[in-house]
């Protein structure tokens, strides 16, 4: 559990049997409150989800469990989702490129100072480029395993990139199917 921040190690302690082995974990600080932490914690056994929140003296911390080892469990759905479409931001980047060099093209064209439409369509070229810079979110997609059982199902999502979890997930859940 090399990842996961100390208060979280000492929180899923008391609930991870000797006999337990970690094969994977992943944690996640939230950007408002560096004190409070999310964590996805993979036994050989089971998924632990943690939350811990350090307020001044004291720790809250909230741990549930999802076993894997369970013979009702029938199926797990692992998907990855990566976002590799055109989206709508993309199209209009590409739109308002073209018009910005069609502007630049007949700015420099016209010989009575079309130093206006130059600099509009240098302008919506800039802006053109940024809104494809924004719309080519390299953390667009998602990573989804689903477990399903006939007690219940459970389901968890990661962002595009992270594969050690989910794929401890599904690798654990299997490896209890016989």
């Amino acid at each position: 559990m090399t990842d996961v921040p100390e208060q979280t190690k000492q929180a899923v302690g008391p609930h991870v049997c000797e006999e337990e082995s970690i094969r994977a974990a992943r944690s996640v600080q939230d950007a408002n409150d560096d004190h409070r932490v999310w964590s996805t914690i993979v036994t050989d056994r089971r998924v632990l989800d943690v939350k811990s929140h350090r307020r001044e003296s004291e720790v809250d911390i909230d741990v549930s469990s999802y076993s894997l080892a369970d013979d009702r469990i029938y199926a797990v759905d692992y998907d990855e989702n990566a976002s590799t479409s055109l989206s709508i931001l993309k199209v209009l980047a590409v739109l308002a490129g073209l018009l910005g060099l069609v502007f630049f093209a007949v700015g420099a064209a016209d010989d009575g100072g079309g130093g206006e439409i130059i600099l509009l369509g240098v302008l919506m070229l800039i802006g053109a480029a940024l809104a494809w810079y924004f719309a080519s979110d390299p953390l667009s997609g998602e990573v989804r395993v689903e477990v399903s059982s006939t007690a219940a199902s459970k389901e968890w999502e990661f962002p595009r990139g992270e594969h050690e979890v989910p794929r401890a997930i599904s690798r654990v859940a299997m490896e209890h199917q016989t």
